[in-house]
């Protein structure tokens, strides 16, 4: 017990700055327990009753989702109005990821949790902290495919519904009007960006103030475009056996990097994830590289304006991978007691229902894995395909430690500021020893 508090409390300070792809805020907001207490009395207002004890199980629902909040706060009233006996309340705060973590290390989980499947929920799973759903029929609820990603150790202890795939989101009419083709290879694609540069068009909009964007287009590009077992060469890196400077997958990335910002906007290293998404929107640029996340905010937008996401093209002959994790992800707290962990079950049941998925897919466009959501996204018809096909890869850091892609990112970001190679591959050799030890 004294280990797993003290790896607790570690994670908590550790992972305090971890970039999340989405975290907000909700009915109710609470950032300490008793914030959390107080939230919940006034969110519940009248008592309400309930079987034998008179009251309704209380259940805490801990999104890391902001865009998801309209959403939620609208499915949690319709179950609590057809369910009387379970009452559930929101809670997220804009600074969530925190929040949760620190709530963590001290052992204060809400009922059910809103998480992402990457290396630090991992961890967490493996310490006991969520509940083992390994053979639970609630698993029947979302395609076989997303649940054996997301195994830890021949067990599960969370519902994946969503994947987060990212590509090249391009302007579809521009692309009629000038007669552009969709490049199939980093050569066409680069062809491509000298006529868009001849032609006055500016090919691209990076958001790189935004520091996870890099790490999330970089870990894509490595794991989908480049080596898709390029995890294996992290480890391999970590255990002292090789180096960044004698492998060729991260000279290859910092190459393609590098190339692809000649290309761009001046102030790229200015600019943040949102305003380039503007920029795509206002048609000030061709083409943007995001994922499936961004198409909410693009449609809100310009709800008229037509654009299509595709696979990055290949390079050097690599066939393109979707490289993902499953993205939305339901897990409930292994503290909870029997009451409240059927109260959990039962909204996370209806989470996955045929009538709240019709109003979550107006929220969420990511590609999703539930088997009663009728999943027809146009402008990732061509991208679900190929996934369905098998062109799919999982994420670099989902099986690396906690807090590596916050630290290698920032390596990216200098790459792109003094555009040296041979130091970007040092660094990556110096951060991949710490941390893999």
């Amino acid at each position: 017990m004294l280990r797993k508090k003290l790896f607790l409390a570690g994670m908590a300070a550790a992972m305090g700055a971890l970039a999340c792809t989405g975290c907000g805020s909700g009915s109710t907001t609470s950032e300490t327990a008793a914030a959390k207490q107080e939230g919940t009395e006034a969110a519940a207002g009248e008592e309400v009753s309930s079987g034998n004890s008179g009251k309704a199980v209380e259940i805490e629902f801990f999104s890391l989702k902001p865009e998801a909040m309209d959403c939620y706060e609208s499915l949690i009233n319709r179950f609590n109005e057809e369910n009387p006996d379970v009452h559930v309340t929101l809670t997220s705060t804009s600074d969530a990821q925190t929040v949760f973590l620190t709530r963590v290390s001290t052992n204060d989980i809400p009922e059910l949790c809103y998480v992402y499947y990457n290396a630090t929920y991992i961890e967490f799973e493996k310490e006991g902290l969520f509940e083992d759903l390994t053979g639970d029929p609630i698993l029947d609820l979302v395609d076989k495919s997303i649940q054996d990603m997301a195994y830890v150790d021949d067990s599960i202890y969370c519902v994946p519904v969503t994947l987060s795939p990212a590509g090249i989101y391009y302007n579809v009419d521009l692309f009629e009007e000038k007669g552009y083709t969709y490049p199939q290879t980093y050569e066409e694609l680069i062809a491509l960006c000298e006529q868009m540069k001849a032609d006055g068009i500016t090919p691209f909009a990076f958001s790189d103030k935004t520091v996870s964007t890099i790490g999330q287009r970089a870990e894509r590009l490595l794991g989908g475009n480049i080596n898709y077992q390029v995890a294996d060469k992290f480890a391999e890196v970590g255990a002292g056996n090789t180096s960044w400077t004698q492998e060729p997958e991260l000279r290859r990335l910092a190459e393609v990097e590098l190339e692809l910002h000649q290309y761009c906007q001046d102030d790229f290293l200015g600019t943040a994830h949102e305003d380039a998404i503007a920029m795509f929107v206002n048609q000030e640029v061709a083409m943007i590289y995001s994922g499936t996340w961004a198409a909410t905010t693009i449609n809100d937008g310009e709800p008229d304006f037509r654009y299509e996401m595709l696979s990055f093209p290949a390079i050097d002959g690599v066939t393109p991978y979707a490289c993902t994790n499953p993205d939305t992800c339901y897990a409930i707290s292994s503290a909870c007691t029997e009451e409240e962990r059927d109260g959990a079950y039962r909204f996370m049941e209806f989470l996955l229902s045929q009538e709240a998925m019709e109003e979550w897919l107006q929220t969420d466009l990511s590609p999703n894995m539930a088997v009663n959501a009728e999943y027809d996204v146009d402008c990732f018809s061509t991208l679900t395909k190929e996934m369905n096909e098998g062109a799919i890869s999982l994420l670099p850091s989902v099986s690396q430690p906690a807090g590596f892609r916050n630290s290698w990112q920032v390596l990216i970001q200098q790459l792109l500021i003094d555009q040296d190679i041979d130091a970007f591959l040092q660094a990556s050799d110096e951060v991949t020893m710490e941390y893999y030890n």
